[in-house]
Order: C-alpha cells, then structure tokens, then sequence
C-alpha cells in the first residue's frame, strides 16, 4: 500500500504533467491588436455601474487590444445590419484582428417584456416574478388569468422569430467580407431561466413557470440561436454558447428581478471567460485557462509555489504565472492560491466577487 506521501506526489506529477501540456499551447491572444465589437445592450454593457466592467471591457483588458464598441441599447439584427453598412464600422472591422458579435436578444425578447411590464403595471406587481409567488386572490386574479398571460407571453416571445433568423444569417454572410478577422458570435441567453425561489412555488405555478421558460429557450434556440449556429459553421466562425452557460441561473447573470435582460457583473465575467478561453489568452485567476476559476487553478498556483520553493523554476507559464498572481505583489505563491479560493466560493454563493 502506497503511503499518503507517495499518493501525494503521484497526484502532484499528475498535476504538473498536464499543466506543462497545456502550457505548451501558443496564446492566440499575443496577436490580437484590434478588437471590433458589434451588437446590442448587452455588448455595450447596460445596466452595469460605474465600477463594473463589461465583457468587453474585461476582453479588452486581458488581450490589451484596442477595442472599438459600436453597440448600443436596444440594438436588434436589423440594427446591426444597418451598422454594418456605415463607412466607419466597415474601416474599423477591415482592420479587426477579432470581431466579436452579440444580437438578437432584443428581436425576441423585447415584444415578451413589453407584454411582461405590461401586466406588471396593470396589477400591481413589483417584480417579474410576482405573477407567480403572489396570492393572485389579493389581485383579483385567479389560474384561468395566469394561463391566459402565460399564453400571451407565449405569443409574444414567437413574434419576430422568422425575420430575426433571417437577419442573422445575413450578418454572418455580410462578416465573410473580412476574412482577416477571427469572428467570435455569442448566441442568446435566455434572461428569465430561472427565478431563484423556484421550488418554493405549488407545482401547478412551477409548471406555469417552466412552461414560459421552455418556450423562450426553444423560441431563441430555433430562430436567432440556430442561425447563429448555421452562419458559423458556414463561414468557420466561432460561437460562445451563452445560453448554455446562463441556464438555470438567471437570477445570477441577469437583471430578472428588474425585468432587465441585460447581464449582471457576473454574468459579464462569465462570457468574457468563454471569449478569453477561445483567444488563448489569461485572465486573473485563471490559471489553467479553461474559461473557469476554480480549485483547480488555485492546486495549480499551489504545485508551481512548491517548486519554485524547493529551487525549481516553477511549473506555470509566464502568461499563466501572470494570470495566478492575483494580489499583484510580483509573485505566484500560497498566498495567490488562498485568494483565488475565496473568489471561486463567493462566485458559487452569489456571483459577485472580488480581487480585493
């Protein structure tokens, strides 16, 4: 039987064995010197306050590029199918080294948020989710009510799901025109999966519930989603599956208590990890660069502090050496390892964070 010492430095070779492979790959983002960004509120960072960083923003910072955002609020494909025809988007992207995309949020979702706010003024509710929790009696409503809104909704949401799709198969076409550019696109999340409280609902409301919210999924999923898919695999293009990441978990990523669609800081966080992941580039913390921060990278900063303490020369990367030493005194040590603990615990309690 093997003793714990000899466990533990087989786990520790293990671990190093597969750090210095991933060490081995190129940073794609070295090369990254023009960021182009095209899209909606999300791109552009609405909702977000004066201290929090967008997607963007947090790209920006990791590759150090120079980023030029032609986002703006509200922006649907036919929006970004107009921008795409300005004379100072189209010198921007010929000269892009990325272009990253997100739209289509707006096509769907807006005509089911209007509807939403809609019955939220006219009975009173002071939160998307009241329609649910409340005790409909209170707002002389009752079932018969609930479904006839959830069937309004339903029709809502299914609106503009042909001319969306449309439209984004013409935006991926319109991109080919710059094949110089690495064109990263990031599919739409859907902002009410889910409420936080949902299994303290009566299972007729949870059902109410699920209902809107599978029908959402499976609108985005078989309109702008599937187009985004298509276009990508047309033209060789990249997609980050935001609607993967965010599911179940929109009371964390997006403003829903607000009936915001728009990402939350975390949320934010969480799609420039996937965009990062996908450049070859770090980001604070995350050391093994698989688009996560977790105990894995604070074992990782722990084995190379181990080396590096017993005269090794360490076992990270300078890039992921870099991405490790998240206190910023210059070294990758235990101390490091420590923070990046708590940061991973405080993104899984409330996804919001801090380096400080």
């Amino acid at each position: 039987m093997r003793t714990k010492m000899q466990k533990y430095t087989s786990a520790m070779m293990a671990a190093v064995m597969a750090l210095s492979m991933g060490s081995m790959q190129a940073s794609a983002a070295d090369d990254v010197q023009n960021i182009v960004v095209i899209g909606d509120s999300v791109a552009a960072g609405n909702a977000l306050t004066d201290a929090e960083q967008s997607y963007v923003e947090l790209v920006g910072e990791y590759t150090g590029a120079k980023v030029q955002n032609f986002a703006a609020a509200g922006n649907t494909t036919q929006d970004v199918l107009d921008c795409l025809d300005h004379a100072q988007v189209q010198a921007a992207l010929a000269e892009a080294d990325v272009i990253l995309v997100s739209v289509g949020m707006h096509d769907i979702m807006d005509p089911f948020m209007a509807k939403a706010n809609e019955f939220m003024v006219q009975f009173g509710f002071q939160r998307f989710s009241d329609v649910f929790f409340a005790s409909l009696a209170d707002y002389n409503l009752d079932e018969l009510d609930l479904m006839i809104y959830n069937g309004q909704l339903t029709s809502a949401v299914e609106s503009n799901m042909e001319p969306a799709a449309a439209n984004m198969l013409e935006i991926g076409e319109q991109l080919a025109a710059y094949p110089n550019a690495q064109v990263i696109l990031s599919n739409a999340y859907n902002p009410i999966d889910t409420i936080e409280n949902l299994d303290e609902l009566s299972s007729k409301r949870k059902d109410a519930y699920t209902t809107v919210c599978t029908t959402v999924s499976n609108t985005l999923n078989a309109s702008v989603n599937q187009a985004i898919a298509e276009t990508a695999a047309a033209n060789g293009y990249e997609v980050v599956d935001v609607h993967a990441a965010f599911k179940g978990f929109a009371y964390k990523y997006v403003n829903l208590s607000d009936l915001d669609m728009n990402a939350t800081a975390a949320g934010h966080a969480l799609i420039a990890q996937k965009i990062n992941a996908l450049l070859g580039g770090t980001m604070t913390g995350d050391v093994n660069m698989d688009g996560a921060i977790d105990a894995t990278d604070a074992a990782a900063v722990l084995i190379h502090a181990a080396n590096t303490g017993s005269g090794g020369s360490g076992t990270l990367s300078d890039a992921a050496e870099t991405a490790a030493d998240v206190n910023k005194d210059g070294t990758a040590d235990s101390a490091d390892a420590a923070k990046i603990l708590i940061y991973a615990a405080e993104l899984g309690a409330d996804g919001n964070p801090s380096w400080d």
